[in-house]
This record gives structure tokens, sequence and C-alpha cells, in this order.
């Protein structure tokens, strides 16, 4: 399962006042983990988040001392690890649970999802450079990973931090839209509201649902791939290529594209040479094609 860890770099007491960065980071990162559908790599032991506890206030703002309960319940690492991995070039500073917890993370994954680093902006400058680094070597023992790293206030941005949980944002950075494309239409493949909000690891056990329902929902296309897909199945390689749904080329020499679970063949559309049409995805229906936006609008 892919996970997040974050470099929170202010004391847990920062975090106890809702007015504090700390505090608003902290929010911040839950609230992207909530978008994504992942989960937290721990990084706090019992004690911190006992001792952090009890110098909380509930009486200034009992909505956001709440928050913070749940955040540190969420958040405390309950393993008994001692060795901690080692993080190429990584800040020196960076806390003996939080190393411990990613070798855990890390030495025990078994799949190339290891857990992706988030870091905020006042610490760009205490991790290698972006973009040139677009993710960092962990040594965990005897066994090495690469996290993905990435800064949390633009993280959607990043080359592969949203394209490796969601598969139908795969192509979101490759094919980004350009400063003079005349539509800034992402690509994306709709995806359907049944799949909404499913972690990449529930995919399969959810997929069937969608099928049943079909790929027309109201007044809206979705693409739902294939009954044999197998999300967690996929190499990296393939993954980050764009393809991470079966590929397939289409019948008419409009190139390849992505293959549904009926058989059509979704291919991207550019705009054309003269930076004129718009940003979508051609349907294949045979003989005739659909033209459907990002988010499943007919155009």
């Amino acid at each position: 399962m892919t996970k997040l860890l974050f470099d929170h770099p202010w004391p847990l007491d920062a975090a106890l006042d809702a007015r504090s960065p700390a505090y608003k980071k902290l929010l911040y990162f839950q609230n992207l983990k909530r978008r994504l559908g992942v989960a937290a790599v721990p990084f706090v032991t019992q004690q911190e988040r006992d001792d952090a506890i009890g110098r909380l206030d509930y009486r200034g703002n009992a909505s956001a001392a709440a928050d913070i309960r749940r955040f540190l319940d969420e958040l405390v690492y309950r393993g008994n690890n001692v060795q901690p991995a080692v993080v190429d070039r990584g800040p020196s500073d960076l806390d003996a649970t939080w190393l411990r917890s990613l070798y855990d993370e890390i030495h025990t994954c078994t799949t190339w999802r290891v857990p992706q680093i988030i870091f905020v902006d006042v610490r760009r400058n205490n991790w290698p450079p972006s973009p040139t680094r677009l993710d960092i070597e962990v040594q965990c023992g005897t066994k090495t990973g690469n996290c993905v790293l990435a800064p949390l206030e633009t993280y959607d941005s990043h080359q592969h931090a949203l394209c490796d949980i969601d598969p139908w944002k795969q192509n979101a950075w490759h094919r980004r839209p350009g400063p003079t494309d005349p539509c800034p239409h992402p690509c994306w493949l709709p995806r359907h509201p049944a799949l909404q909000d499913v972690p990449l690891e529930q995919l399969s056990d959810h997929l069937e649902n969608a099928r049943r329902q079909g790929w027309r929902v109201g007044n809206k296309y979705y693409y739902i791939p294939p009954v044999s897909y197998r999300p967690l199945s996929v190499s990296q390689h393939d993954w980050r290529t764009g393809r991470a749904f079966p590929h397939e080329n289409d019948n008419e020499g409009h190139g390849g594209g992505y293959v549904d679970c009926e058989g059509r063949i979704w291919v991207w559309a550019r705009a054309s040479a003269g930076g004129r049409g718009e940003r979508h995805w051609d349907v294949q229906l045979h003989p005739r094609w659909k033209n459907i936006s990002h988010d499943g609008s007919e155009v």
C-alpha cells in the first residue's frame, strides 16, 4: 500500500496551536492523505503523543483540539525496530523514530511502492533540489528503496507523486498543457463515480460494480479497465511510461490508446499543429468516434 511519510520539522507542541504553521501544515498533510485515499507512515512515539495531548487546551478551540488528537493518534509508531534507515543526502536532523519507521516500511515492502516522502516548503533547502531529484535513495540494511520526494504545497505538479497513486492520472505530467495551449484541460482519463476515493489497493474489489453500472452515468462517460486488469501487477517502468492501463493501437491509424472493459480504445487527441483544438479523448466506437473530456463530458 502506498503511504506518505511527512517531514514535519516543528516540535509537536507547536502543532497544538491552531494558528501556527505547524498545525496548518499538519492539517494540509492530513487533507492530502484523505484526498488520495492513502495512509500515513507513523513517526512519533507514544510518549511524545501522550505528552503533547497532556498539554492540549480544549477550551480554546475544541474542533482544532479534536483534530490534533486524531492526527497524533494516527501518527504513533508502534513498531520495535531500533535500526534507522539511511537517507541519501537527506537532512541531518531527521528524527530517530521517523527513520526507524521508514526502515520498517521499506524493509517489509514487497513491491516498488515504497513510501513517498513529503516535505514542507520551509524545508526545501534541506532536501536535494527539485526537479533534478524526483526521488531519493534510502538504504535499509541490505535493501534499498527509492522514495518519491515531493513538496506538500505543490504535490499534484510532481512528475511521479500523484501519477503513481492514480492510474487515471498517469499522464497528468507527461501530457500537461503548455503555456500557449488554447485548452488547459489535463490529460486525465475520466474516473467512474463508483471508483472515486477508492484506494489503489482496493480498486480490484470495486471495478466489478463500475462495470455493472456501465461506462455512461447520466450525461457523462468514464473509462473502466478490462476485467483482467490488476493494478498492483503493473511494473514501475510500465506505469511511469503511460502503460498503467492496457494499451493497444487503434484500427484507424490515430495512434495507441487505452482499452476499456468493452473493447473501446481511448486515444488522447492533442491540439493541432497550429495550436488549435481541444485536449480530449477520442473514443473508438466502430466506426464512429466519441469525443470525451477529462471529466467525462462529451465535447
